[in-house]
């Protein structure tokens, strides 16, 4: 996917993947707990702004859209 800088954009990751110290809390609009469609919990980030190389492996997408068809589907 290529990543556009000026867009708004999702991530996430299992909670109970997610590791708070390995994160730049403050670059981020929205940091919270949702659950999926099965009701698993995952970490939520949304942003405006850069792709910083820390979130390589969580989902990232710059689509509402997508974002929700995630949360959906896991």
């Amino acid at each position: 996917m290529s990543f556009k800088s000026n867009e708004h954009s999702w991530a996430f990751i299992l909670e109970s993947e997610y590791k708070p110290n390995d994160i730049t809390l403050s670059h981020y609009e929205v940091n919270v707990v949702v659950l999926s469609a099965e009701a698993v919990p995952y970490r939520n980030l949304e942003w405006t702004g850069s792709l910083l190389p820390e979130l390589d492996t969580w989902d990232v997408f710059q689509s509402a859209k997508e974002a929700a068809d995630f949360l959906e589907s896991n």
